[in-house]
């Protein structure tokens, strides 16, 4: 996950949408105004476009980080079914009372 967030940073013009609510608990009332022109206002459900990159802030790291999380998710599942079939196919164990 950290190396796909990595790769994510390294390019330019990924961003993930987050509330304004979550950036300003990330980075704490005056920070959110100065860094986040459009989180000026008190609306904390309001949405708006971060983006992604592990060398910014604790928002923008979130943003890389959240990015990566579906494939590496998708990645682990994959890995983890075939060596478990590898496993299975491998040691030759019956089913003992099926």
């Amino acid at each position: 996950m950290i190396a796909a967030a990595s790769i994510i940073s390294g390019m330019d013009g990924y961003y993930s949408a987050r509330m304004c609510g979550q950036i300003e608990y990330i980075l704490g009332h005056n920070s959110t105004e100065e860094e986040v022109l459009d989180c000026s206002d008190a609306d904390a459900e309001k949405y708006v476009l971060v983006p992604a990159n592990l060398g910014g802030n604790g928002a923008t790291a979130g943003s890389a980080l959240g990015l990566s999380f579906g494939p590496a998710m998708w990645l682990a599942f994959t890995l983890h079914a075939l060596g478990i079939e590898i496993y299975v196919r491998t040691h030759k164990y019956p089913l003992r009372g099926f």
